[in-house]
């Protein structure tokens, strides 16, 4: 649960507007609180309103959130400040260090656990000390409800489930960034509304699959949900795995980390392993040194050339983890 709430604090709420909600959500608890403590205790004096205030300090840069709500006793501080379910570990046998499950009870008494074993491939075998015997990387059970993702089933007292492939890995052979489809070779079955991740060595963006059309036997064409092109913009110079670019093109966030830059006349290109932008009108892009992704047209740009920001190209790996949901009786 501590690994849960750290992923929450640093990742979530690193959002401010998200971080902001949050703490209006919690004064509009309050009030929630509040009312229904009124039942039942004089809390607050029935002329008083229900409110939450939000004021702004320009001077010391500051927004401060007040509430006529009712807050946490001291008692219930300890017991549920930084909780939102009680957890149990369920460890893996055979002192498989990675693997883990967890139990859970929300406060509102829903229950279920969930079962990880990072790195597994969809038919590799996970036993857990309670006796769920896992095949493959995840695995989520909830009351007669079990998902699955990058998995081929599991085993559980006296049920087993089995499905389709959990994981397939095919190659992009062509591709329409107009259109936003690409061709994939490699992928033996795979359906619209499924997940891909397309480049699962570098970004690894997970794009929605619209539409499928097969092609042969041993290939796809899969209409994906977004385009691919993060930017365009023509090169000013270029030194050694540097290179400037005219235009800017957003880089904030990592956007452009392990992307591609790709040549719009004959679609060289090179890994990108990071880029910043200096002012709201140039790029600097740096070439990744990597050399399990260095391009064979590694020194292909020049100065004047027109090239592309994107998240794949011709020869990139397209991952499929597909998530599977079963309903019966333990």
């Amino acid at each position: 649960m501590k690994r849960l709430l750290d992923i929450l604090v640093h990742s979530l709420y690193t959002d401010r507007e998200i971080f902001l909600r949050e703490l209006i959500s919690n004064s509009s608890d309050a009030l929630s609180k509040v009312q229904l403590t009124t039942l039942t205790e004089e809390v607050l004096d029935k002329d008083s309103p229900l409110e939450i205030r939000v004021s702004v300090n320009e001077k010391e840069n500051s927004i401060s959130i007040e509430d006529s709500g009712c807050g946490m006793t001291k008692e219930e501080l300890i017991n549920n400040l930084g909780t939102i379910a009680s957890s149990g570990i369920i460890h893996a046998e055979a002192q498989d260090d990675n693997a883990t499950g967890v139990f859970f009870e929300t406060n509102q008494g829903r229950e279920f656990s969930v079962y990880w074993a990072p790195g597994k491939e969809a038919h590799e075998e996970t036993i857990f000390a309670n006796g769920l015997e896992l095949r493959g990387a995840l695995a989520v059970v909830e009351s007669n409800k079990v998902t699955v993702a990058g998995s081929n089933g599991l085993k559980w007292k006296t049920v087993a489930v089995g499905s389709p492939p959990g994981r397939q890995q095919g190659t992009i052979v062509a591709l329409c960034r107009r259109d936003c489809w690409i061709d994939v070779a490699g992928i033996t079955a795979i359906s619209r509304g499924d997940r891909i991740s397309v480049n699962p060595l570098g970004r690894a963006h997970t794009y929605v699959v619209t539409a499928v059309n097969q092609q042969n036997n041993s290939q796809f064409r899969l209409y994906l949900d977004m385009g691919s092109v993060h930017g365009h913009a023509r090169i000013t110079d270029v030194s050694g795995l540097r290179v400037e670019l005219d235009s800017h093109i957003i880089t904030r966030t990592a956007t452009l980390h392990d992307t591609r830059l790709e040549c719009k006349v004959n679609n060289r290109w090179q890994a990108i392993d990071h880029a910043h932008n200096k002012d709201a009108y140039t790029t600097t892009i740096h070439l990744s040194a990597k050399p399990e992704i260095i391009n064979e047209n590694h020194d292909c740009f020049t100065n004047g050339e027109w090239v592309s920001a994107v998240d794949y190209v011709i020869g990139d790996t397209v991952r499929l983890e597909i998530v599977h949901t079963f309903k019966f009786d333990f």
